[in-house]
């Protein structure tokens, strides 16, 4: 399955565990780091241009039945 994994920079100890489960992902995967430290919802809130690259992401990744 494809995986995108986004995260700020300065989110410990999430920025860490994101470059693990990156580094551990097997087929389509994507690692994404922002400037800051949000995290969560908050990370949507502070880089609002994120909603359009998932949407993009889901779009490309969309399979047809």
């Amino acid at each position: 399955r494809a995986l995108l994994i986004l995260t700020s920079a300065d989110d410990d100890p999430s920025a860490i565990d994101s470059t693990v489960l990156d580094n551990a992902a097997q087929g389509a995967h994507h690692l994404q780091r922002f400037d800051g430290k949000a995290h969560g919802l908050a990370l949507l809130a502070a880089h609002p241009e994120i909603s359009g690259q998932i949407v993009d992401w889901l779009s490309a990744k969309r399979t047809t039945p």
